[in-house]
C-alpha cells in the first residue's frame, strides 16, 4: 500500500519505479516461503475458462489481487488454473463474487526482481492496482 500511495507523489516512471522495488522487497520479507495459509480476502472473479478449469481472483487489500492465470496458454508453465475434479473447485461452485472466504496455497516464483510473479503488464498496474499469481490449495 505504500507504493501505491507513493505513486502520485512521484514524479518519473524511475521514482515510480525505487516504489516498486520497496514493494517487491516488503513482500518478500512478509512471505519468504511463498505460502499462504488461512488468508482471508473477497471473490472478485469465480469463473472458468474454455477448458472448463476454475478461474478465481481473490482481493487481500484495496486493489491487491491474488489470482490464477485466465488462460491455458497463460498457465502453461505455472499450473494454477484450478481442476475441476479438485477439492478447490468443488468449494469455488458454492461461492460468488463479493464473497467473503478464507483460502491457502502458494504464490509463484517471480521472474524478475520480485520473488512472487506479478501479472500487469505496465509499471502502474504492478504498482498501483497488483495482481499477484496464485496457486490455490484450500478455498472455504
Amino acid at each position: 500500500m505504500k507504493a501505491q500511495d507513493g505513486w502520485g507523489a512521484a514524479s518519473n516512471d524511475l521514482q515510480r519505479g525505487g516504489l516498486k522495488a520497496e514493494r517487491d522487497a516488503a513482500v518478500c520479507a512478509a512471505i519468504p516461503n511463498l505460502q499462504a495459509t488461512d488468508w482471508t480476502g473477497v471473490i472478485r472473479t469465480i469463473d472458468a475458462n474454455g477448458e472448463g478449469k476454475g478461474v478465481i481472483t481473490i482481493e487481500v487489500a484495496e486493489n491487491v489481487q491474488i489470482k490464477t492465470w485466465n488462460t491455458a496458454f497463460s498457465d502453461i508453465m505455472d499450473e494454477t488454473l484450478v481442476d475441476p475434479a479438485s477439492p478447490v473447485f468443488a468449494a469455488a461452485l458454492k461461492k460468488a463474487e463479493g464473497d467473503v472466504v478464507t483460502f491457502s496455497g502458494e504464490f509463484i516464483s517471480g521472474e524478475d526482481a520480485g520473488c512472487v510473479r506479478e501479472s500487469s503488464l505496465t509499471l502502474s498496474g504492478a504498482v498501483q492496482d497488483p495482481q499477484f499469481i496464485f496457486r490455490f490449495s484450500g478455498l472455504r
